[in-house]
């Protein structure tokens, strides 16, 4: 549970770590995780303070990958701990839009259509 939330980028991502791998409730709906993380980016952004400027955004170069995978899961998010959306074949390429950290892989791409997010332990960039 401490890797996953040391690991999460958001405060939903926090959320929904700890809502789907230790509370465990019977309605763990969209809606719920929504609601749940909201209380928490509330609290977060009234108590946490950084003395650090933020750094500049830069801009993400989207790119391609070919899949090196037998078959590879393409997931609702960044994580292992999202549901899976449906499953891309070996050699199959795919253009990258966004990247971050999650569970399960050193890093996770962004499909461009929009169809969730893969592993990047199992593509070749292009």
């Amino acid at each position: 549970m401490m890797a996953a939330l040391k690991g999460a980028t958001s405060v939903r991502q926090a959320s929904d770590a700890v809502l789907t791998g230790y509370e465990r409730p019977a309605n763990q709906s969209d809606a719920v995780k929504a609601k749940r993380a909201g209380y928490g980016q509330g609290y977060y952004d009234k108590y946490a303070k950084t003395t650090a400027k933020p750094e500049a955004p830069t801009a993400f170069a989207p790119y391609l990958v070919k899949v090196t995978a037998s078959a590879l899961n393409y997931r609702a998010g960044a994580g292992t701990n999202y549901k899976v959306n449906g499953t891309v074949k070996i050699g199959e390429v795919y253009t990258i839009v966004a990247e971050a950290k999650g569970t399960g892989a050193s890093k996770w791409g962004k499909l461009k259509s929009g169809a969730g997010w893969i592993s990047l332990d199992h593509v070749q960039k292009k």
